[in-house]
């Protein structure tokens, strides 16, 4: 499977796996264009911009899916983490305060986080983990920001040493006793 260059799962079930597929992979379609309600959009929704939509070309396949995998690959360690910190504490939540998970469902559905009874909390714990990995992406940019701003003024010091050890240089020259 490691010379796999194309890859479809469009308007299936499938909804998780990522992290099995080869780097080889060059053109992946993952859409639920013809199946309204199939899971395989949870992970297209992986792949969604700023705005929340999935760059995909004219057959349904994502734009740029190999570079997009290889950071879903790096994020992925953390995505787990987080998921699993949150639902340790939405499980302590509910335990302390006494409240069955279809309760919970019920309270998510009435404040509008869950559209019908037949999805639970644990697709809340989803949402919550999308979330989480925005925020991921959002510090890794803010890192690399910081990076740049960081070699900027590295370079902009060292310019400024340069300078001032010339001017030392010119100063000494200047303050040197001729020999006798």
């Amino acid at each position: 499977m490691t010379k796999l260059e194309e890859f479809g799962i469009a308007n299936t079930n499938i909804d998780s796996g990522l992290e099995y597929l080869p780097a080889s992979i060059q053109e992946f379609s993952c859409l639920a264009d013809k199946k309204r309600d199939a899971r395989v959009q949870n992970i297209a929704n992986l792949f969604a911009n700023e705005q929340g939509t999935v760059e995909a070309d004219g057959l349904g396949q994502i734009i740029d899916f190999s570079s997009q995998l290889q950071v879903y690959k790096q994020e992925l360690p953390q995505m787990k983490k987080a998921k699993e910190q949150i639902k340790s504490q939405i499980e302590e939540i509910l335990i302390k305060e006494k409240i069955s998970s279809e309760q919970a469902s019920q309270q998510l559905m009435e404040i509008g986080h869950l559209q019908d009874a037949n999805q639970n909390w644990q697709e809340y714990l989803e949402i919550a983990t999308s979330l989480v990995k925005i925020s991921v992406r959002e510090n890794y940019v803010l890192l690399a920001i910081r990076i740049l701003k960081d070699r900027v003024q590295i370079h902009d010091l060292t310019d400024k040493v340069k300078e001032l050890t010339l001017q030392i240089q010119e100063f000494q020259a200047q303050i040197q006793v001729p020999p006798k």
